[in-house]
């Protein structure tokens, strides 16, 4: 491992590299891109790395419209084991991973990089818990979970829909008439848990406590009498006990949980960022706060210029916040140019303070008082207390490239996808970066994205997809 910091893109690189990065992730997130064209929802994580979502309009009902996969089918789903004779047929060698970032052991699973023609060939989504899910095919799908050290295949459905999951279960969300059917099912034994019906079509769902999600959907006027066509269920998907259910003023556009509160984003940033609306009007620039426990709406912010949640933080203070990306006008939007707010959990504003950013990819993390966003593809750290700017990355990457690790000393910001010159002409590297100070360590591994979830890394050297396991913390 090397302490000097690798060059970052020149400016004329952003481009070339934005757009093959982009090319790439576009791959790896194909298989949710089918069910994503019905409700606007992709196969996606959060920063956790504990939640993989993906919504399914195929009218099927609870219970229904999936099949297992038998046992004899199963074992030829199996992932490849690193270190095996077939893992080392991959174009890779095992020397190339021994510089990895902190707290990450050898790989224990790759993908073929080369498969044979109409051999299996899945793609990996983080799901924590030991269990990782492989998912092929396009609008017939299959879904097998399989174990995140051995590979070895744990249960499988077929489906026309696709999968929604959270560290633990395993839901099938399908939409019939008015409602949607939750079915889920035990991530690591495949055993079906519970069943519940949602009034109207999932908009976004979200982890919240130690195991329940909480699920917006659109209602449309069935809920006139209340004025609200939205309504946000919390339930826990493995008793099926729908803890409460309540409308909301706000058009769930994007849910984002901290603590006990539930921040609620009537538009995500990638939408104000992309598009200019002369005329906002409605509630499309409403943020909402709703406490997690009893679903009661605690306060309301409404500004004038284009805002969006970015995501819902713990403050240093101890309590949450809800950190904002807002746009005042035209001008600022042709020039990428905003201001990041930071709401307190009473909606009040804390700080606000310039921002930068680039329509390609808006994204933000949080760990130990430090907000991380992108700004013009380069991560910058963000005191959480104050606004203040702690550092800037000299390395860039989109969304996909970027992740938190944290362990005994302190959180880092791991950067793949970083290309530095060499007298071979040029290799890739990754840079860890310290939360707090920004310092720059370089690890040789060629590290092409970075995904977490609580008990590996799932990332990719080029066309073969890795599950790293993280060391016990």
């Amino acid at each position: 491992m090397s302490d000097e910091p690798a060059p970052g893109l020149a400016p004329r690189d952003h481009e070339a590299e934005g757009r093959a990065r982009a090319r790439r992730r576009r791959r790896n997130v194909a298989i949710g891109a089918v069910a994503a064209l019905a409700v606007g929802l992709g196969v996606a994580e959060l920063t956790t790395g504990l939640v993989s979502r993906a919504v399914d309009a195929t009218g099927l009902t609870c219970g229904g419209g999936w099949s297992r996969i038998d046992a004899d089918e199963l074992d030829g789903m199996r992932v490849v084991r690193w270190g095996t004779p077939e893992a080392r047929e991959q174009d890779l060698d095992p020397v190339d991973l021994t510089d990895l970032p902190p707290g990450l052991a050898e790989p224990s699973l790759t993908t073929a990089a080369f498969p044979d023609d109409g051999a299996y060939d899945p793609l990996l989504y983080p799901l924590g818990g030991d269990v990782v899910l492989q998912g092929a095919g396009y609008t017939e799908q299959t879904w097998v979970a399989a174990d995140a050290r051995t590979g070895e295949p744990l249960w499988g459905v077929a489906t026309d829909g696709a999968v929604s999951g959270v560290q633990g279960v395993i839901g099938l969300l399908a939409v019939s008439g008015d409602r949607t059917d939750l079915t889920t099912l035990d991530a690591r034994t495949g055993d079906e848990l519970s069943c519940v019906g949602l009034d109207g079509a999932v908009l976004d769902v979200a982890p919240v406590g130690d195991r329940d999600l909480v699920v917006a959907t659109d209602v449309g006027d069935a809920h006139e009498e209340d004025g609200s066509a939205y309504r946000l269920t919390r339930v826990d998907p493995v008793d099926g006990e729908v803890r409460w259910s309540t409308p909301v003023t706000a058009f769930p556009g994007g849910l984002h949980v901290a603590g006990g509160t539930i921040v609620v984003s009537s538009r995500s940033a990638g939408a104000i960022t992309t598009g200019w609306q002369e005329d906002t009007g409605g509630d499309r620039d409403l943020v909402i706060g709703v406490d997690a426990e009893t679903g009661r709406e605690t306060w309301a912010h409404r500004d004038p210029a284009q805002s969006a949640v970015l995501d819902a933080v713990a403050l240093p203070d101890g309590g949450t916040g809800a950190l904002l990306l807002e746009v005042p006008d035209r001008q600022a939007w042709d020039e990428a140019q905003g201001e990041y707010v930071l709401l307190d959990d009473t909606g009040e504003q804390v700080w606000r303070t310039p921002a930068t950013y680039r329509r390609d990819d808006v994204a933000a993390w949080h760990a130990d008082g430090v907000g991380v966003v992108l700004e013009d593809l380069h991560p910058v750290g963000l005191d959480l207390g104050t606004g203040e700017r702690l550092w800037r990355a000299e390395g860039a990457g989109l969304e996909g490239d970027v992740g938190l690790l944290t362990g005994g000393d302190g959180a880092v910001v791991v950067l793949a996808n970083q290309r530095v010159e060499d007298d071979d002409g040029g290799r890739f590297v990754t840079h860890v970066l310290d939360i707090r100070t920004g310092a720059l360590t370089v690890h040789e591994a060629p590290l092409r994205s970075f995904r977490v979830t609580d008990t590996y890394v799932i990332s990719s050297t080029g066309a073969t997809q890795l599950v790293i396991p993280r060391l016990e913390r």
